[in-house]
Order: structure tokens, then sequence, then C-alpha cells
């Protein structure tokens, strides 16, 4: 009986209960070029908590889309050391972030940063020549390990990705992750929200469909019961929509 209770009061520090109007902490957004994954993302300044955000901008993707004054942009593709400048910045976040929301967009460019980085720090084998296997392992941990620096901190994270199209076992196309390495099979599965956009004209005016559970050979992960596919998504309608479920429930 001692024990249990010296146990009970050690994870009672850890405990917490389900909270009926819980948030994301991580999303995902994917896409083609032009897919909206950029002005999606931007509308997170629009969130009644959001007092101001941070965008890590990787390749000017803010360039004409972001215009809210709430938004502190860094261009970190401007950098001399661009990958260092990333890590330091995400690093940082462990000693805590005034902002409320945090940005990297795109996510697989800054693997390509990773890559590099990690390629010309390879160690060397006795053949002389670079061990591969080392490289692609440390893109896979810096990926994940930047997944959940944005998942642990304060701030809402929005990791943004391009698309490719993958021909599966049975010959269909199927939409994936522009991620390398292993981390294109383990990154999806930290995020709470992974959500793929497609921009379409219907009947003579553009709008963009977010997806965020299909069966038509897309990767989604949808926790918080939104809707299969909507039209022209912001994150507050995606919020109400949140708030409106957990009142429903209760």
């Amino acid at each position: 009986m001692t024990d249990e209770f010296a146990i009970d009061a050690t994870l009672a520090k850890y405990v917490t209960k389900p909270e009926p109007l819980a948030k994301p902490e991580l999303m995902l957004f994917y896409s083609q070029p032009g897919g909206g994954k950029t002005h999606l993302a931007g509308t997170a300044i629009e969130l009644p908590e959001v007092r101001k955000g941070l965008y890590l901008d990787t390749e000017g993707s803010t360039v004409g889309v972001i215009a809210d004054q709430r938004w502190d942009i860094i261009r970190v593709d401007k950098h001399e050391n661009p990958f260092g400048f990333l890590h330091s910045i995400l690093e940082g976040l462990e000693k805590g972030t005034s902002y409320d929301v945090i940005v990297i967009d795109t996510f697989d460019v800054a693997q390509g940063w990773a890559e590099a980085h990690f390629d010309e720090n390879s160690p060397v084998g006795r053949s002389g020549e670079k061990d591969c296997y080392w490289k692609w392992a440390k893109v896979k941990e810096w990926s994940i390990w930047a997944a959940r620096m944005l998942k642990t901190s304060s701030a809402l994270g929005i990791i943004v990705v391009h698309d490719e199209e993958v021909k599966s076992a049975t010959g269909s196309m199927t939409k994936r992750l522009s991620l390398l390495g292993k981390a294109k099979d383990i990154l999806p599965g930290i995020p709470d929200v992974v959500v793929y956009l497609e921009r379409k004209t219907v009947e003579g005016e553009e709008h963009t469909f977010t997806y965020f559970a299909t069966s038509d050979n897309k990767v989604t992960k949808n926790r918080f019961g939104f809707p299969p596919k909507v039209t022209d998504a912001t994150l507050p309608k995606l919020w109400d929509f949140i708030d409106d479920k957990a009142k429903e429930n209760n």
C-alpha cells in the first residue's frame, strides 16, 4: 500500500483531465505550389487568442500572401547559414516563446538544408567515402526533433509542406508529403491534424478545398472530427467548429 501511494504521488504532478475545448498543438498543411497552404496558415493570426505570430519563411512563400502586421516574418533563406539559423530558432523554443503561433513554410526546403549540412559533416569510412546512412539518420532525427519542438512549445505550431505524387503497388497515383528519407513515414504521426489542400475553379470562381479525411489516396489525420472536406477553410472557422462540437457533447 505504501509503495502504491508513493507511485500515485509521483504521478500526480503529471496527471491532467480531458479538455473538452482542446485545440490542435501542431498542424501540417500540404499541397502543390499555389494550393493555399500559406494562406490557410496565415489565418492563424485571426484566432482570438493570438496576439502575434512568427512566420519562418524558407523560400519566399509569404511574399504577396501574408500582409497582417501582427506577423513577424523571418526570411530564413536570406541568411548565410539558413540551416544553422533555423535550428537555433527552434532550439530557443526550449526557453519559451512570446509568440502565439509559429509557422515553418516550407518544411521540405528546410529538410534540404539539413541534408546538405549533414552530408558536409558525414564521417568518412575506411574506404574514404562518406557514410550516407549516418546522413540520412541525422536528417530523420532532426526532422522529428523540429516537429516535436513546435508541438511541445506554448505556441500553436504549423508545418507547411509541398506534395508529391507516388505510384502505389496497384498503379494508382497517391498524394504524399514531399519529405526526405524515413521522416516521410514518421513525421506525419506527430501533428494533431494533417490536411491536403487543393485550389480549383468552380463555376468561374476560385476556391480552396481542404481535405481532412479522404479515401482517395491522400495522407490525412483528423483528431478533431472536422468534416471530410471544407471549402475555403480558415483557422478561426475550424476553431469555431471545435467549440460547437464540444458544446454539443456537453
